[in-house]
């Protein structure tokens, strides 16, 4: 018998060897995820000890066994200070024989050990799922020890079940099926012998009720094991009826149904819980899953939670479980390579064991990109063999054994495909139809799809461009941001897969965001799922929706919301599951939209307008023209009230329940304020816990576990648990300049299971006024500049205007479509405007930015803008050139991370016209590159249309991240010149940098000087000798921008002393004495702190008689 275990354990974190004292541990709940208590530390290395004090009075003639569901990773487990396990794996299931007991209390410790980086992304720490006590007598079921296999036979089902005991003599083992309404249907029962390890039975029903889908229908299997006429074991488990198919030509099949798995990837993370299971967590995501259209759900790249298995067989989600992202080949330093060799078996038999009987299980996914499989036959050896291992416990071949490979492209991972059931692509549906053709006997589908990335409620105008490069680290929900992997719409990545009827189908990545792997900007969540990390869903998750699910009403959604600058060209879509879509713009129809379905490449409605205040509405139609429904969106003034919608207002006291409220802000005419940006204090009180707190913003490094959050996108979620006693949950809500709003939720009595822990373990925040900027108004004078009109002015208005921030936070800057400043603009501040001066012909957006007290460009308003009339602007090669800014072909070139380009296959030019070397010149430029090529890469330098040279790159690959490497040039280069890189293979540019000869902390020669004047000097082979008289001596574009506060000069006087005077153009002004010496010395003086690209004349007194070597500037 097993009873949950969770109750009363201790925690303490350690650095990595350190023993704890027995004051370090604090109560805390089961399941537990240390990491995500920090948000700005979430993957902390250390040694987490959990300890549980506990009594037992009657071990003796009885079977103590624990049951770890997962502890994320490399445990060891103590009992009574000895150590009596371990367990390397952190997703598999492990069972602990405690041998060791004795009568009375006893000590339990469980050392977790989390050495960074050891996953791809955020996998938490600790013992994030449930624990067990099983308690048998000396005779028992093995845990997981029923394997369960049917198929239909003639009028009815044929039901294989093999039982594995341990007995000490015999018995017999009784099944009982049991329906829905738990009335006995079938039974069997027969008898072993002693010593038996396995007994195997079967029966036959009768018509069973399927299990589908549509229709997830479960019969309950209790098996006893029955010795000396009196039951010593029992054990109850849900089963399905349900055949699978899966066909080479025609895809998936259903008990007989032709499906299409129209599945999503997930991770295991619950957002603000971090990966601590919550039943209650799990479900709601499962739910808005299901709401999307997805029927089928990839546990990337682990197996999932015991919770996830249930729910999935309880809601007919399908499941392609999966086992590892690595083998014996590293993806991290500390991931599981490390124990992949020694423990694979028993992890692969863990997994396969505890799941193999959900009828929610259709195939086995053996790995995730698994570059093992692509660099040597040991791939294709480890493929058979984990085949093989998962076959020795789904012996009865239940179930596919398949593989998410990226590398299926090429013959060393084709090599394992004669191994596999199965073959799963990610991101190579280009290769679905040859190798069909090639390969008809080979079973496709789309393991791993999409990649798209968005961020909810963030709209990066104009929708033609494709941009990554924002300065508020968020990705545009105008289906106008992707990977360079990935799918460049959610249309394409539907399409392709709907016209191949081969396919069985796909699982896009991801349904939901999650923790880490934050492409393409380096901030806290991912971007690539539909639905952000609180739940709340994006934009496009309503094209799959439209598409995928065949059951939902019939829908418009209408997108962006409606509140930009006056005049601003605003670009808007519509996702609908109708025949065809009308919008209309304050009443004036701005066109339909054809939806078609079944065979057409664009799904979507796209309308351009310039924005005007008032509502922009979308109307969905049948075939017929009648009108079906309809979406409209109102342009919406300041936070007025706070507004609170709770999930559920009855809850169940069982420790477990959960509730999900969700927070937002209307106008005074009760619109909502869509781009609130509110703080928002929570206060719980009753029979009610505060559990966590998430709005879904990647950027947003506030705690998870807080009561004080702000809104992203005008949406929060707070999590609110039960705990074991009934009565009113009260949630009150606050936030500076509105009114309180509270809520009551009741929670009836219920039967906790024995063994729940509900500690409050949030951490308090402090109270802050904090009124933050939701909207920048822009007001300009003009949008076109010319020489008949040389400047334009611009005002700003800041929303709410109550906020607490002023104009001395907003900053402007001129930015091209795809987000990257350009130099096409100076701009003149005076408060609340600004003058706006052009430097050269273009197009470019103006946009105002706020930070709101944070890191990055919180709120941005834009609006478009040209000059015109002035000929081209020349820019700077001393600053970072990047790619998407300047190049004279950007418009050609795809835009990328960080204003990047992502290059062809083939040869792609990036030029850049109008660069402006100065009378200095340089010959040492730096380029950076992203690419998953470590060998040399040539890129061909071009100036003026001549070849210069070949910069040859190379440089160790890191995810998302550009490497740098530095060339010196046969020549120097001086005044304006055309440049032009030729790459001759796909890649990420970002752009170059030449570096000035001078700069802060290098040594310039006098021999380097722009110019000298005066009555007397000689130029000598090394340096400038005896110079006397009013002697000056030019050095142009020194590079002082890290600050320079002293100079060492290196030279002699033959006086006692000679004055210097450094004079720089911009005004500063610093003198110097020089001290005697017989031999070249060098002399470090300390002066006024100096910053940025400086002009210097070093001006020698009447009398001198100096011999100047060199000078360096440094900063102290």
């Amino acid at each position: 018998m097993y009873r949950l275990f969770n109750d009363n354990w201790q925690f303490c974190f350690k650095r990595i060897g350190e023993k704890p004292a027995d004051s370090d541990y604090k109560p805390v709940n089961i399941p537990h995820d240390w990491q995500i208590y920090s948000t700005l530390d979430l993957y902390s290395t250390g040694d987490g000890f959990y300890r549980k004090r506990f009594t037992v009075n009657d071990h003796e003639g009885f079977v103590y066994t624990l049951r770890f569901e997962g502890v994320y990773m490399d445990s060891e487990i103590y009992l009574n200070g000895e150590k009596i396990f371990e367990w390397k794996y952190g997703y598999t299931t492990f069972d602990v024989p405690l041998d060791g007991l004795c009568d009375g209390e006893n000590e339990i410790i469980v050392r977790v050990r989390y050495q960074s980086p050891n996953s791809r992304w955020y996998s938490g720490a600790g013992i994030y799922r449930n624990i067990w006590l099983r308690k048998t007598g000396e005779s028992y079921i093995l845990a997981d020890g029923t394997y369960v296999v049917s198929h239909p036979d003639g009028d009815g089902w044929h039901t294989e079940i093999d039982t594995e005991i341990s007995a000490l003599t015999f018995g017999s083992v009784r099944h009982t099926l049991l329906d829905g309404d738990g009335k006995a249907v079938a039974s069997s029962e027969a008898g072993f012998k002693k010593d038996t390890q396995k007994v195997s039975q079967c029966f036959k029903i009768a018509h069973p009720h399927l299990w589908s889908v549509d229709d997830p229908y479960l019969y309950t299997l209790r098996t006893e094991l029955i010795i000396n006429g009196e039951c010593a074991d029992v054990r109850q488990e849900r089963i399905g009826y349900r055949i699978i198919r899966f066909d080479s030509a025609k895809g998936f099949f259903l008990n007989g149904e032709n499906i299409k798995l129209n599945g999503a990837c997930m991770h295991h993370d619950l957002g603000a819980l971090g990966s601590a299971v919550s039943r209650a967590a799990t479900k709601r995501q499962l739910v808005i899953l299901k709401d999307m259209g997805v029927n089928a759900i990839r546990t990337s790249h682990n197996p999932p939670s015991v919770e996830f298995m249930e729910l999935c067989d309880e809601m007919g989600i399908l499941v392609d479980s999966e086992g590892f992202d690595m083998w014996e080949l590293k993806k991290n330093d500390y991931d599981y390579h490390r124990f992949f060799p020694e423990w694979h078996e028993r992890d692969t038999r863990s997994w396969i064991r505890r799941d193999r009987n959900h009828p929610s299980v259709i195939m086995w996914s053996i790995g995730n990109e698994i570059y093992d499989t692509h660099a040597s036959p040991r791939g294709t050896e480890i493929t058979k063999e984990l085949a093989e291992c998962v076959r020795i416990d789904d012996y009865k071949n239940a179930h596919p054994v398949t593989i998410g490979s990226n590398y299926m492209r090429w013959e060393p991972a084709q090599n394992g495909a004669k191994y596999l059931d199965v073959i799963g692509y990610n991101y190579s549906e280009d290769a679905y139809d040859e190798h069909h053709q090639k390969h008809p006997e080979w079973i496709i589908y789309g393991s791993e799809t999409a990649s798209t990335v968005q961020s909810r409620g963030v709209y990066h105008f104009p929708a033609r461009v494709f941009t990554t490069n924002y300065d508020d680290g968020q990705c545009s929900s105008l289906l106008n941001c992707a990977t360079g992997w990935g799918a460049p719409s959610p249309e394409y990545n539907i399409t392709e897969d709907r016209n191949r009827k081969f396919s069985l189908g796909q699982f896009i990545w991801t349904g939901f965001d999650y923790i880490g792997e934050p492409t393409p900007y380096h901030s806290k969540n991912s971007f690539f799922g539909h639905i952000d990390t609180a739940g709340f869903p994006k934009d496009t998750y309503y094209a799959y929706k439209a598409e995928w699910n065949k059951n939902a009403e019939p829908f418009v959604h209408l997108f962006p919301y409606w509140d930009f600058n006056e005049g601003q060209l605003v670009d808007i879509f519509a996702f609908s599951n109708c025949a065809r879509t009308e919008l209309f713009v304050n009443g004036k129809s701005m066109g339909c939209f054809e939806h078609n379905h079944e065979s057409g490449k664009e799904l979507t409605g796209r309308w351009q307008v310039p924005y005007h205040k008032g509502y922009i509405k979308a109307v969905g139609y049948d075939e017929n023209g009648a009108k079906l429904c309809e979406h409209i969106r109102k342009s919406f003034g300041d936070p007025a009230e706070i507004i609170l919608k709770a999930d559920k207002t009855v809850l169940n006291a069982n420790g477990e329940d959960m509730a999900f409220i969700e927070v937002s802000a209307a106008d005074n005419d009760g619109s909502t304020v869509e781009n609130a940006r509110n703080r928002i204090n929570v206060e719980v009180s009753g029979a009610g816990r505060l559990l966590g707190m998430d709005n879904g913003d990647s950027t947003d490094y506030e705690q998870y576990k807080t009561n004080s959050r702000r809104l992203y996108s005008g949406k929060l979620l707070i999590m609110v648990g039960v705990r074991k006693e009934a009565g009113d949950i009260k949630i009150k809500v606050s936030s500076p300049g509105l009114s309180e709003k509270e809520i009551s939720l009741k929670c009836v009595p219920a039967e906790a299971a024995e063994g729940i822990s509900c500690i409050d373990d949030y951490i308090r925040a402090e109270s802050k006024p904090d009124i933050s900027v939701r909207k920048i108004e822009l007001a300009v004078s003009n949008q076109l500049i010319t020489p008949e009109n040389r400047t334009a002015t611009v005002g700003i208005k800041l929303l709410p205007e109550n906020t607490l921030f002023t104009a001395e936070d907003v900053c402007f800057k001129a930015v091209t479509d795809s987000g990257v400043e350009t130099n096409l603009l100076d701009i003149e501040r005076d408060g609340l405007s600004a003058v706006l001066k052009p430097r050269g012909d273009g197009a470019y957006r103006l946009r105002a930015y706020c930070k709101n007290g944070t890191v990055v460009e919180e709120v941005i308003s834009e609006i478009e803008m040209e000059n015109s009339g002035f000929g081209p602007a020349s820019f700077d090669p001393y600053s970072a050139v990047i790619c998407a800014s300047v190049a004279s072909n950007a418009g050609e070139l795809t835009s990328n991370m960080e204003g990047g380009v992502l290059t062809e296959h083939g040869d792609t030019s990036v030029r850049f016209d109008c660069v402006d070397f100065g009378s200095i010149g340089s010959d040492e430029i730096t380029i950076g590159i992203y690419t998953y090529n470590e060998g040399r890469i040539p890129v061909d330098l071009y100036v003026d249309g001549k070849h210069l040279q070949v910069l040859t790159f190379q440089a160790k690959n890191e995810w998302n991240v550009y490497k740098y490497n530095t060339f010196r040039l046969p020549e120097k280069l001086k005044g304006v010149h055309k440049l032009e890189f030729m790459i001759h293979e796909q890649l990420r540019f970002k752009g170059f940098r030449f570096h000035l000869p001078r700069r802060l902390g290098e040594e310039i020669s006098a021999l380097e000087n722009d110019g000298i004047y005066g009555d007397s000097f000689n130029i000598g082979s090394e340096m400038i000798e005896h110079i006397g008289n009013n002697v000056t001596l030019s050095f142009g574009g020194i590079d002082l921008s890290g600050g320079a506060n002293a100079v060492e000069i290196t030279g002699r006087t033959h006086n006692r002393h000679d004055t210097l005077h450094l004079r720089f153009a911009s005004g500063e002004m610093n003198a110097v004495e020089f001290e005697h010496s017989e031999d070249i010395v060098t002399q470090r003086f300390d002066i006024e702190t100096i910053k940025g690209i400086k002009d210097l004349q070093l001006v020698f007194l009447p009398g001198s008689d100096f011999d100047l070597k060199s000078l360096r500037f440094v900063r102290n």
